[in-house]
């Protein structure tokens, strides 16, 4: 006997659009969002391209003494969960919210509070560090704020598995309900490390595209004429549900 799972909605924040309707629009249309970084000051640096996520407002998701403990990654996890909360209907009264789990992974997690905190050390010591520096960076605080946005109480975790963490973290939250662990996943990824650290960081393994001329072409995954990946932020989330128990079901 297996449990039958089912994508019931679809949340999206990345370069080409905030939410899930404006991001496919674009992709149909051939858009790219790979532009000049604005994020910092690349002079210095080899690669000056990035997919940001443009003019992404916080405050419509998150009050504002509630951002201090939230690194972007986090800002821009809550906003994809809204948009895939909405497209599936889902209102948290009508559940059991303990058979309802969050599965939100990172590959890097808050690198903008780290940088910025790291600064702080620095220049003016250990009291400077803010206290909400380690549960605004961590890459599991995703899933955390999520949890406590609607109230899941069900499993809760994240993957920090590069490249392949939202993979990891929809597998595995299709694992969670077939195995009848919960009814329902608020699953997928975040990742914000347009930072000095980030971009310089890869950098240097020489793994960026430098096709700063013409950063719509730069991302060329399989082409015999790529020079390195182009960094981007987003977040993708799906609200996944049992559908029915089944004896021939998949």
């Amino acid at each position: 006997m297996t449990r039958r799972v089912v994508v019931t909605g679809v949340g999206l924040v990345c370069a080409l659009g905030i939410g899930t309707e404006e991001s496919w629009r674009n992709l149909v249309a051939g858009c790219s969002g790979i532009a000049p970084i604005t994020h910092f000051d690349t002079t210095g640096f080899d690669c000056k391209i990035a997919g940001e996520v443009k003019n992404f407002d916080p405050f419509q998701w998150i009050e504002k003494k509630e951002l201090k403990k939230m690194a972007r990654f986090i800002q821009i996890a809550l906003a994809g969960a809204d948009f895939a909360v909405k497209s599936a209907n889902w209102k948290p009264e009508d559940s059991n919210l303990d058979e309802v789990g969050v599965y939100v992974s990172s590959g890097i997690g808050g690198f903008d509070i780290i940088e910025r905190e790291h600064g702080k050390l620095l220049n003016g010591g250990p009291g400077k560090i803010s206290p909400f520096f380690i549960p605004s960076a961590i890459v599991n605080l995703a899933s955390g704020q999520i949890s406590i946005r609607y109230g899941a109480r069900g499993p809760n975790s994240a993957t920090a598995t590069a490249c392949s963490a939202s993979a990891h973290a929809i597998g595995d939250s299709f694992k969670i309900i077939e195995r009848g662990a919960a009814e329902m996943m608020i699953c997928g990824g975040a990742e914000a490390t347009i930072t000095p650290m980030g971009v310089g960081g890869f950098a240097s393994m020489k793994a960026l595209s430098t096709r700063n001329d013409d950063p719509q072409h730069a991302s060329r995954p399989w082409d015999a004429g790529r020079d390195g990946f182009v960094v981007g932020e987003a977040a993708g989330r799906e609200r996944r549900r049992r559908l029915s128990r089944d004896d021939g079901g998949a």
